[in-house]
């Protein structure tokens, strides 16, 4: 076999130069593309020396080559093992972690008591019905039915009255918690009301007033007294009054003097 780098002549079955180290064959002569196999003979082992040291070089580089490539193809086989190794833990450590968190599921679904679709129906009508009977009764109610059913505690609780002087007041007296009190008022002819009053606060304008006994109170008809205003328009009033009864006097004695006959100044009556 003819070295196809340096041309020597080698014996068919060596794999390898002996004066250069160069391989005899190419990568398709020892694996074919249809398949088949080809027959050669060993290729030389490690020790194998050659004449030219240049072979005795590239042998060695292509053994060196050959350890390199096994131990990486090893650490790549280990580095597949961790990685499903890795795999396989995680997917046990989610299993576990699932199977416990349905198991506290289970549990806290069966301290449940079960409640049926009928009484849960039944429960929600009746509760409807109430509600709707509550609102009936409620919008149904007056005054006096709320008052009546104030709470009442058996005690005995005063109700004053008083006036500012401008006129006079009555009805206070001593009720239980719930009665329902009145008072009344009558302003002088020279006042006029302005309403009752209870702490500083005005509580009604009528002159009869009525209320729910919650506790002990005083309550004070306040009055004013009438502006001038109205004094004068009244006196301009009276004054008018006076003056055209006056004027119609006059005019009437007038008439029936003329109609007497003559034109003396006399008030004696014409027989």
């Amino acid at each position: 076999m003819r070295c196809k780098n340096c041309g020597s002549e080698n014996n068919d079955n060596l794999y390898i130069c002996q004066n250069c180290g160069s391989p005899l064959y190419d990568d398709d002569d020892i694996n074919p593309s249809d398949g088949s196999t080809r027959m050669f003979a060993p290729p030389v082992n490690s020790n194998q020396q050659f004449d030219d040291p240049t072979a005795n070089a590239y042998h060695e580089q292509r053994a060196a080559e050959r350890e390199r490539q096994k131990e990486e193809s090893a650490k790549k086989k280990q580095i597949a093992v961790i990685v499903v190794l890795l795999i396989v833990l995680i997917a046990i450590v989610a299993g576990i972690i699932i199977a416990i968190a349905h198991g506290k599921g289970d549990d806290n679904n069966s301290t449940l008591s079960p409640i049926s679709t009928s009484d849960e129906y039944s429960d929600n009508n009746s509760d409807l019905t109430s509600s709707n009977k509550s609102t009936t009764e409620e919008s149904t109610e007056d005054e006096t039915t709320k008052s009546t059913t104030t709470e009442r505690d058996g005690k005995d609780y005063k109700i004053t009255v008083g006036t500012n002087d401008s006129g006079n007041a009555d009805g206070g007296g001593t009720y239980k918690k719930g009665d329902t009190a009145t008072v009344w008022c009558s302003a002088d002819d020279d006042s006029e009301f302005i309403g009752w009053y209870k702490n500083g606060s005005r509580v009604s304008t009528s002159t009869r007033y009525s209320f729910t006994v919650t506790g002990d109170a005083y309550l004070e008809a306040r009055f004013k007294k009438k502006t001038k205003t109205t004094t004068k328009k009244a006196t301009t009033k009276a004054t008018t009054k006076a003056t055209t009864k006056a004027t119609t006097k006059a005019t009437t004695k007038a008439t029936t003097k003329a109609e007497g006959g003559g034109d003396s100044d006399s008030d004696e009556e014409v027989i």
